[in-house]
């Protein structure tokens, strides 16, 4: 009866401890997609990073601008079109000149708040050792 559940335990254990390895190895190679994805973005949230999109944002707002209301009407008198055939004709443009008062202050909330959340991140990225992945990239239980 002692050897039975001896064995009992001894069983039990074993099969704790391979479901743990597998779980284990399998939020390990998880922990190195989220480094992964981790390393593509930080560039994009340092000073320049931020700054950059916040110059890519005003470009594509003038860009947006000079297409849909100079632009446009221009190539609407060369082609000889009225505004409603010219729509017709490049939809793409028409909705994007349609569009600007929902996308432009929806894009500017998320780029201040990039703005207003960059100490954050730089603190955040000073904390990041260079070269020294994530505890569970390592496989280690300790720094």
């Amino acid at each position: 009866m002692r050897r039975r559940r001896f064995a009992t335990v001894v069983a039990f254990a074993a099969g704790l401890l391979l479901l743990t390895a597998v779980v284990a190895s399998h939020l390990f190679s998880r922990a190195d997609a989220g480094e992964a994805a981790t390393d593509l973005v930080r560039p994009e949230l340092t000073v320049a990073g931020v700054s950059q999109h916040r110059a890519d944002f005003e470009l594509t707002k003038r860009a947006t601008d000079e297409m849909v209301d100079r632009t446009m009407p221009d190539v609407g008198v060369l082609l000889a079109m009225t505004p409603s055939q010219l729509r017709g004709r490049y939809p793409n443009i028409a909705a994007a000149g349609s569009q600007r008062d929902t996308i432009y202050p929806f894009a500017e909330k998320i780029v201040a708040n990039l703005e207003r959340h960059q100490s954050d991140f730089a603190a955040r990225m000073r904390s990041h050792w260079p070269g020294c992945r994530s505890r569970a990239h390592r496989g280690s239980r300790s720094l």
